[in-house]
């Protein structure tokens, strides 16, 4: 099994993470974020099934072979054209769907195991998805270090790491926003600075438990750009998750009168048909109620 974390928490990695690696792992964490946003607006609205899977999976192969290469898969402005363009020559229905923001813990939030396919749920229930992408909490992680440095006087090598780290990150995704904007199709990712900006509203940077003020971040980011359906996903019994999350919601929801946000826990220790049945009631009775 392998382990990724920020805070030094594995002594016995699988494989060291050379700076090749990590460089890749950064590119596969922005074109993975592309391609789920680009599905994700595409998939509700296809007059062909199936054709926005096929895509996928035809993007998915090739960026396969490109990161095979040693540095055909750099060349990030010319491959987000590229998907930009297949995505948008899909035949598309003009329909408007209610949109549904997914948050919450990390693993939940993304995977299909923890959360019961949320994500394809939402589709079957005629909803556009729209997940935040992973790019937010690698930044999220990043700051972490120089909110300390702000708020604690802590200041080390590693702060100065994480510093550039995040500088070269953040380039990046403004980029990736860019990209999207010039081309005038799809709706962009939330730019992360505006995200801290969204946190300070509502919750202190110095909160970090967790997935911290990102969550609650992102809901208000959700809310304010017309994402006002919104599902919190997160672990049975995660008392973090429960404060920043749960215990937003009230406040944003004073903010924003016609967010609708539903807290849901995953618990691994519940049986299958009664968990399924429990998280789609709760979401069911949410979307009866969702707004376009």
């Amino acid at each position: 099994m392998l382990s990724l974390n920020f805070s030094g928490l594995e002594k016995n990695p699988a494989f060291p993470m050379t700076p090749a690696i990590a460089l890749r792992l950064i590119y596969a964490v922005l074109y993975g974020d592309m391609l789920m946003l680009l599905y994700n607006q595409c998939k509700p609205y296809e007059v062909v099934e199936g054709a926005t899977d096929r895509l996928l999976a035809r993007w998915q192969h090739r960026m396969g072979k490109l990161f095979d290469t040693k540095t055909g898969y750099t060349h990030t402005k010319r491959i987000y054209k590229a998907m930009l363009r297949d995505f948008a020559a899909l035949e598309r229905t003009s329909e408007k769907k209610p949109k549904v923001g997914i948050v919450g813990e990390i693993y939940v939030k993304y995977s299909p195991l923890a959360n019961n396919h949320l994500n394809e749920f939402l589709l079957e229930e005629g909803c556009e998805p729209n997940v935040p992408g992973l790019l937010d909490f690698v930044l999220y992680c990043a700051s972490d270090p120089i909110n300390d440095r702000l708020l604690y006087g802590i200041f080390d090598k590693s702060t100065v790491l994480y510093t550039i780290g995040y500088d070269i990150l953040y380039k990046f995704q403004k980029q990736q926003i860019k990209v999207i904007e010039e081309h005038g199709v799809f709706q962009p990712p939330h730019d992360f600075e505006h995200l801290r900006k969204c946190a300070d509203k509502y919750i202190h940077q110095g909160v970090k438990m967790g997935e911290g003020w990102l969550i609650t971040a992102e809901m208000a980011a959700l809310a304010e750009t017309g994402t006002e359906n919104i599902i919190c996903t997160q672990p049975f019994g995660c008392l973090p998750n429960h404060i920043v999350a749960k215990g937003s919601a009230r406040v944003i929801k004073q903010a924003y009168p016609n967010a609708n946000i539903v807290a849901i826990d995953y618990d691994p220790g519940a049986t299958k048909v009664n968990q399924e049945n429990h998280q789609e009631n709760r979401i069911k009775l949410m979307l009866a109620n969702a707004r376009l």
